[in-house]
């Protein structure tokens, strides 16, 4: 490779390896070290497909384990509330000896967990209904004063810009994924409160594995969509805008530790069409 303009360094052959005498040539040609081989840069690999898997499977677990709390049954069939009462039938009676509140019965108590569950659920809903008009409002507006800013100015670049305003939607699909999972937990929450009521009449254990079931729900599932929607969106901003971009760029200078065939005219066609859009 021979340098221009210079007489510091003697004709490299095709194939020559810049040791520490030649390393400064690469330097005058707009090599840089620490790049390899183009087919080494953004490879798909084995990790995206396992997090890609992780988030699906984390996504699945979670329905699982709404599908497992919504298989309980709340109609008493198997008495469990009539054995929890006859299991303390002793304690209360010496309370209602005293003076205490006397026992309801299994039905009773049965009408209270549903009302109290049923109000519960309806003040849920007007919260979320409420809460989201307003998050709505919010993220709508931000997106317009990213896509007005952040991405005005990528895509009018002269430097790689940008076609579209990436910014904004992906703050966009952040906030729809955060209000997804921020819907599905408190419906999981509440729907969980009473059936968690309703196994602790059978064993504190019982009711432990159901409240530790509806905490899954929301931590699988919200784990699993942001997972899926970060993954997701590198995959189409990538295929959509970086790849173009990131191809010039290596054809432009692509770093070699090896003197390659042929002269530097390709490289400087390359370069002079590359910083053309720089």
């Amino acid at each position: 490779m021979p340098l221009n303009g210079s007489s510091d360094y003697a004709l490299m052959p095709v194939g020559s390896v810049f040791d520490h005498y030649t390393e400064p040539a690469k330097f005058r040609y707009n090599y840089s070290v620490g790049h390899g081989d183009t087919t080494k840069y953004f490879q798909q690999g084995i990790a995206p497909l396992c997090i890609f898997c992780c988030a699906v499977g984390s996504v699945l677990w979670g329905t699982i384990a709404g599908f497992l709390i919504k298989s309980i049954d709340m109609t008493d069939q198997a008495g469990l509330i009539q054995k929890c009462i006859d299991k303390y039938a002793d304690q209360q009676a010496k309370k209602e000896a005293v003076g205490g509140e006397k026992q309801a019965d299994k039905d009773s108590i049965l009408n209270i967990l549903e009302k109290v569950g049923g109000k519960i659920t309806e003040g849920a809903k007007a919260f979320l209904y409420k809460e989201y008009i307003w998050l709505t409002v919010w993220s709508c507006s931000f997106a317009i004063v990213l896509g007005t800013t952040v991405d005005l100015l990528e895509m009018s670049m002269k430097r790689a810009p940008t076609n579209f305003p990436y910014t904004a939607t992906s703050y966009l699909t952040g906030s729809m994924t955060s209000i997804i999972a921020g819907y599905i937990g408190m419906r999981i929450a509440v729907y969980t409160n009473t059936r968690v009521t309703y196994t602790c009449a059978d064993s504190t254990h019982r009711g432990f594995i159901t409240a530790f079931r509806g905490g899954q729900v929301l931590g699988f599932v919200l784990v699993g969509l942001a997972l899926l929607n970060i993954m997701i969106i590198i995959l189409i901003f990538k295929a959509c805008w970086y790849n173009e971009y990131l191809t010039k760029a290596l054809a432009a200078g692509r770093p070699i530790n090896q003197c390659p065939a042929g002269d530097a005219a390709a490289i400087a066609e390359a370069q002079a069409q590359i910083w053309t859009h720089f």
